[in-house]
């Protein structure tokens, strides 16, 4: 069985450019990533103040036993700097001062790089998006979402070189830049954003083929539950680990025939103080309590 143990990843998202005016700093986290959004609203917030927290770098589960819809979706922030930009011919002149002009985004287009150099082609991605961005740089940011920035196409064909070559990760970057269409008329693209992403399989060491109690599985009694989760509940940046099971507000143990300690039943609800219970295999919705009376 493969295993992985995760390492901390050096580089972090950033910003290849040489046009300053209009450009993606970083990744935004979602609101539920951050705290519980009690009231069912999810999305991305731009920062507009000097600290802030993103996301410098992200995690895909590619096994299908644990992550059967496999995606990659990239919150990012855009800046608009057209009110401060000076814009020059190839020998310095300068043919328009700064100018109030929101930039309307239309498209990004993603390639990926493979940085082992172990996985199969894969052509560039067009995904088509929408969204305004006003001048007047980070205090009128905007966050633009790609969804998906790594569809399931080429998921599968990333999970066809980790089967060819048993592999149990890869680091790709995400090269991410996106076009649009000025006020004035002009088209435009911001600068290109750089974001590394770890392919894994079986990212937290368990393989859920493998029976309870072997190398791969969980030791009794713990069952197999998803730690963490992606933007809006997206299937990314989790994995699954071992936890314990069966005792009173513990999830139930096993996946096809869940049980709990003697007097216990598998019907109290599961609560979370931080994040969000999102649909992923093996999630505790459910955990053990007394039957109700």
């Amino acid at each position: 069985m493969r295993k992985l143990c995760l390492a901390l990843l050096l580089l972090v998202g950033c910003t290849d450019s040489t046009d300053i005016s209009l450009f993606i700093p970083f990744a935004l986290f979602a609101s539920d990533e951050l705290s519980a959004t009690s009231t069912g609203i999810c999305g991305f917030t731009p920062i507009t103040q000097a600290q802030g927290f993103y996301k410098g770098s992200g995690l895909l589960e590619l096994d299908p036993l644990i992550n059967p819809t496999a995606e990659y979706e990239l919150g990012l922030q855009v800046e608009n700097y057209l009110d401060e930009t000076v814009i020059t011919d190839d020998e310095g002149v300068p043919l328009e001062g700064p100018q109030r002009n929101n930039f309307n985004v239309n498209y990004a287009i993603v390639k990926y790089k493979d940085i082992g150099g172990n996985l199969a082609p894969v052509g560039d991605a067009t995904v088509y998006i929408s969204g305004t961005v006003r001048p007047g740089g980070e205090q009128n940011a905007g966050s633009v979402v790609v969804q998906p920035a790594v569809g399931q196409g080429v998921v599968q064909k990333w999970i066809e070189s980790f089967n060819d070559k048993f592999l149990i990760s890869e680091q790709v970057v995400l090269s991410v830049q996106i076009f649009g269409v000025l006020n004035s008329g002009e088209k435009a693209q911001t600068g290109v954003f750089l974001f590394p992403l770890t392919l894994c399989f079986d990212c937290g060491g368990i393989s859920p083929t493998a029976a309870a109690g072997t190398a791969d599985g969980c030791p009794g009694p713990q069952t197999a539950v998803p730690l963490g989760h992606g933007p809006c509940c997206a299937p990314q940046d989790f994995i699954s680990t071992c936890e314990n099971c069966g005792g009173a507000n513990q999830p139930c143990c096993a996946r096809s025939t869940p049980s709990c300690d003697t007097g216990l039943t598998c019907s109290g609800q599961a609560t979370t103080t931080t994040v969000e219970l999102c649909p992923y295999l093996d999630q505790a919705v459910v955990v053990c309590a007394k039957p109700a009376s």
